[in-house]
């Protein structure tokens, strides 16, 4: 499992955690989390997916049901169905 650069951004809006602190959780840069927020990283590692999940005290069904969750609405966002 891969955690992409929008659904990470929502993540750390849904729990208010800057860049820096997702950073230190995993052990990444601040730098690192925004190259990947900006999509000039394609996703973030299986590994640094897996400490993250760790880090949230989340399972991997559960962080997949978060993840399905928010491709979800934006989905019907980008098809113009939430109003």
């Amino acid at each position: 499992m891969r955690l992409n650069g929008k659904t990470l951004v929502v993540i750390r809006a849904i729990l208010g955690l800057s860049q820096t602190d997702v950073g230190n959780l995993i052990g990444l840069t601040p730098m690192a989390i925004s190259l990947l927020e900006n999509g000039e990283t394609k996703a973030m590692s299986a590994k640094n997916t897996a400490r993250l999940i760790e880090a949230l005290n989340l399972t991997p069904r559960e962080f997949a049901a978060v993840q399905t969750a928010i491709r979800t609405v934006e989905s019907k966002f980008n098809r113009g169905a939430v109003e």
